[in-house]
């Protein structure tokens, strides 16, 4: 009796071991640029605020390291099921640079982006004179936005126009 109590006990244990060690997590190959330099760790806020078909709203906290965003299966779950209806990707970026500035971006964001291999996100910041002279900013916003990813990539057009060689 102690022995089938002491064996039971033992696989139980190793049962619970193996359930808990298990990664519940979603990792994916992910890399911010902003103003042209890999983000590293200036990111104090990064989130995907999930719009459901029925007009409710999740906010969805992520891990941002260069590389890899971390988030939890039943996060990514939510993002990447049939009652997700748009994705936007929240951050907010800090630069040091005679103090503190805050820069806060919302990206329109499609699910597809994070079943890529990987994806590479650039913002450009349009009140910084370098940006400004060349990009236009989206609508309301400070900034625009390209990405690549495996599959290829989007840019936008530039205000700098190339002379034909005529």
């Amino acid at each position: 009796m102690k022995r089938s109590i002491l064996t039971f006990i033992i696989i139980t244990s190793i049962g619970l071991k193996f359930i808990l060690a298990q990664d519940t997590s979603q990792k994916k190959s992910f890399i911010i640029c902003i103003d042209g330099r890999i983000v590293y760790s200036t990111i104090s806020k990064l989130e995907f605020i999930d719009s459901l078909t029925d007009g409710a709203k999740k906010l969805i906290s992520a891990n941002y390291t260069p590389g890899n965003l971390v988030m939890s299966a039943s996060d990514y779950a939510i993002l990447m099921s049939e009652k997700t209806k748009s994705i936007i990707l929240s951050l907010t970026y800090s630069e040091y640079c005679n103090g503190q500035t805050e820069y806060h971006y919302d990206i329109d964001f499609k699910k597809g982006w994070l079943d890529e291999y990987i994806f590479v996100l650039y913002i450009y910041n349009t009140d910084k004179k370098k940006y400004k002279k060349l990009y236009r900013p989206i609508t309301g916003k400070h900034y625009t936005y390209e990405y690549d990813l495996s599959g290829g990539g989007m840019r936008r057009a530039t205000k700098v126009l190339v002379k034909d060689c005529d």
